[in-house]
């Protein structure tokens, strides 16, 4: 069978589109001489719900389906991957964890502002290295402090 992509999905998808080539190509460079997507571009993505694809309406996301979900990480393919990353970090493993296995406490805390892109989720694979893993490619993080209420990890 195949898949039916609806006008809406397409209609997203087009609009995801005009974002990156008018908003998130011109500004990747500026990733790459600060180290950090300027507050514009991320209002911008905020703006396009990009932050909340996958939360349930009920928490102030926009609830779509695996297919239009994946026409428009289709479309972040064709930017900076830092962008794809900050949206699918956030969509994924950040709040389904917590729409899976979350109290609903934690989710009616956390995926309103996950969704809107108030706070953007992240994750970390904390398990011991294999004895065949070679030591030099150990990675340790280390919390430098927050600032303005940002947390920095750096990693050594």
């Amino acid at each position: 069978m195949d898949p039916v992509i609806t006008q809406e999905a397409r209609a997203l998808q087009n609009e995801v589109r005009n974002l990156v080539r008018r908003e998130l190509i011109p500004n990747e460079y500026q990733i790459e001489e600060t180290g950090k997507v300027p507050d514009v571009v991320l209002a911008r993505m905020r703006e396009a719900g990009l932050f909340g694809l996958t939360i349930p309406e009920t928490y102030g996301g926009l609830g779509l389906d695996c297919l239009t979900t994946s026409l428009i990480i289709e479309e972040l393919g064709w930017c900076h991957s830092v962008y794809r990353s900050l949206v699918t970090n956030n969509i994924g493993l950040g709040s389904q964890s917590l729409i899976m296995a979350g109290t609903e406490e934690q989710r009616s805390h956390y995926l309103p502002k996950m969704a809107s892109g108030e706070i953007i989720s992240a994750f970390a694979d904390a398990r011991a290295l294999d004895a065949h893993e070679n030591s030099a490619h150990k990675l340790q993080f280390r919390v430098t402090g927050a600032q303005g209420g940002t947390w920095r990890c750096n990693m050594y």
